[in-house]
């Protein structure tokens, strides 16, 4: 008798969820040997990989085979994917990380796309219920393509609080596709508030006031931060981060979209940071499955006391220190807290806001409770 030869496994779910739990996993060790990747170019001319290093990007590219039959898995294992699931109805984000480069993980250098092509006809053809019938083949050749990616990587069980997500595929201002750009705004001063003087402190026009408007410079310094592959069913209209970001309509749930930072933000004290616009773009996910979006926030610096709240006073009494920037806030409001979490919404001309909440795909988090008296 023959010996009975094992039956082929099925092949790999494509993309790996816990039914669960609604989460990604990882292949496992025997699902990979599944996949029969192997290195190709390593001997002979050495072919398998290419460095490119320089001004306008670094990168490389790398030369495998799998098994036919798991091309899709193994190009997820290379290039990762990234999901929503829910927790007591509240979304989160699930992300398979990319793999990184073995030479330059320092560096940050991850796969980024694959290139799929067949190698050796099997001799057989494949119905496919969609289309054309597909021919198979015993293996295919994977040409997969790493860069240095300006954001970190960061695993979903070290994503502990709501707030954790801003910690990984976010591009902070400065990096590329995150523009930072610098200009000057004038405020209009009276004239009546300056006066002309003259060298030897006697000759016209001296102590005349100047009589039309000055402008008065005030720095501004314009910055984007960048949310990359959110999962395309966590924006959109309707959905929570949306509702969050550009307002429901009501009163009662005013848009982040024109707010400050309540506090220090990326480095950027309370209330120096205005929101100020958003871009969009839905991208092809790098699994080939379906789209993703990226997500840029756009905020206006103003780094002068008491941030954007800060107008610019001055007093026209000789030698007076009352000239410069104070806050200002509503007509008929007395008494404003300095501290900005304790800013109403109704007491100045622009609200507060946590701005990490921009990056917390779900409802958010209870406010914590109040220290102990």
């Amino acid at each position: 008798m023959q010996p009975r030869e094992d039956p082929e496994p099925p092949p790999l779910q494509v993309p790996p969820v816990d039914a669960e739990t609604g989460k990604l996993y990882y292949y496992d060790s025997e699902q990979v040997a599944q996949m029969e990747i192997e290195r190709v170019g390593v001997g002979g001319e050495g072919a398998h990989i290419e460095d490119q290093m320089g001004p306008d990007g670094s990168g490389s590219v790398r030369l495998f085979r799998c098994k036919w039959a798991e091309r899709y898995a193994a190009a997820m294992w290379f290039v990762g994917y990234s999901k929503s699931y829910e927790i007591a109805g509240v979304s989160y984000i699930s992300r398979l990380l990319p793999d990184a480069h073995p030479g330059y993980t320092n560096f940050n250098w991850v796969a980024t796309k694959v290139r799929i092509r067949p190698f050796r006809f099997a001799g057989t053809i494949s119905i496919n219920p969609f289309g054309e019938n597909i021919p198979d083949f015993d293996k295919a050749l994977l040409e997969v393509t790493y860069e240095l990616v300006p954001f970190l990587m960061v695993e979903d069980d070290a994503i502990v609080t709501d707030y954790d997500e801003i910690k990984r595929y976010v591009t902070n201002p400065g990096h590329p596709g995150a523009d930072v750009a610098t200009d000057v705004s004038y405020v209009s001063l009276p004239g009546a508030v300056l006066q002309f003087t003259s060298s030897d402190g006697t000759s016209p026009p001296r102590r005349v006031p100047v009589p039309y408007g000055v402008g008065f410079p005030e720095c501004y310094t314009k910055k984007k931060v960048v949310w990359h592959r959110v999962p395309f069913d966590l924006w959109g209209a309707g959905t929570v981060l949306t509702r969050r970001v550009k307002g429901d309509g009501t009163n009662a749930n005013k848009p982040y979209i024109g707010s400050l930072n309540l506090t220090e933000f990326l480095g950027h004290p309370p209330l120096t940071l205005q929101l100020v616009g958003g871009e969009e773009r839905l991208l092809p996910d790098a699994s080939g499955i379906g789209y993703a979006w990226d997500l840029a926030y756009i905020f206006l610096e103003k780094t002068v006391p008491f941030g954007h709240l800060g107008f610019y006073f001055h007093d026209t009494a000789s030698g007076s220190p009352n000239s410069g920037y104070n806050q200002a806030v509503r007509r008929g409001v007395s008494d404003v807290p300095i501290l900005p979490e304790a800013l109403e919404d109704n007491e100045s001309l622009f609200y507060a806001r946590e701005f990490a909440d921009l990056f917390v795909p779900g409802e958010l988090p209870p406010p914590p409770p109040p220290p102990p008296l």
